[in-house]
């Protein structure tokens, strides 16, 4: 496993020109840990069936960000998996968020600046 993968949920979260704005990686204030997914070796089909599951309607997946791990573990990075229902198998969480806003946002500059990026022409509804 070398990619994980963000989806995104919000159509705010990407600029213009396709790319992702570092809110995207955003925790939450009293987060420490976002939500990624390891989709190597998956159909398009079943990255966005997951991505679809993972949240409730009324939210639609707009996308998603790929993320190498190399370059997560330079950002003192951690992705543990956490597999544990309502999660799918392949659901890792993204541990080792400083505890400033700044420096949260720090980071989620460089996600945004090392992540590869892919916009949905039309949003796909969540099932989860």
């Amino acid at each position: 496993m070398s990619i994980l993968t963000r989806f995104i949920y919000s159509k705010r979260h990407f600029f213009p020109n396709g790319g992702v704005k570092p809110d995207a990686f955003m925790p939450g204030k009293a987060e420490v840990e976002i939500s990624v997914l390891a989709c190597v070796g998956m159909s398009a089909d079943e990255i966005w069936a997951q991505g679809r599951a993972l949240r409730k309607p009324p939210l639609n997946v707009h996308g998603k960000a790929e993320l190498p791990i190399p370059l997560l573990r330079e950002l003192k990075l951690d992705a543990q998996p956490t597999p544990e229902p309502p999660n799918p198998h392949n659901h890792y969480s993204l541990l080792g968020w400083p505890g400033g806003e700044l420096d949260r946002l720090a980071i989620a500059q460089e996600l945004a600046a090392i992540s590869t990026p892919t916009r949905l022409p039309v949003p796909i509804p969540c099932t989860g």
